[in-house]
């Protein structure tokens, strides 16, 4: 069984162009090594059944914030394909995993959502 998440995490700072190239692969990279498959297997998601296979696609880009600026955002589907069950994407896991990594520049600043598609 399949199930599928969205996850945004919202850096709260905008970037010049010279900035955005840098900030954008290290934002990347932090959601690269956050949803790592040793951090599934530390618990990242659950289930009744195994785990067989996760898959995700990671899109980075500034977006307009509510205030009227921008702010760098990393977007990810997250796919996790279990033997006979639904599995759950581990929210306060995944927090912690990216606010504590030595990649994130941007502190508390940082928002994370975390939303099923099904």
């Amino acid at each position: 069984m399949k199930s599928t998440f969205f996850i945004s995490v919202h850096s709260g700072r905008d970037y010049n162009p010279e900035d955005y190239a840098r900030t954008a692969d290290v934002l990347a990279n932090l959601m690269k090594e956050a949803l790592s498959s040793e951090n599934f297997e530390a618990g990242l998601a659950k289930s009744k059944g195994s785990i067989t296979e996760v898959q995700n696609e990671i899109e980075i880009s500034l977006q307009p914030t509510q205030e009227g600026g921008r702010e760098l955002v990393a977007e990810c589907v997250v796919d996790i394909t279990t033997d006979d069950y639904r599995a759950n994407l581990e929210k306060p896991f995944l927090t912690k995993l990216i606010k504590n990594s030595k990649l994130n520049e941007w502190g508390d600043r940082m928002r994370i959502t975390k939303k099923a598609a099904d």
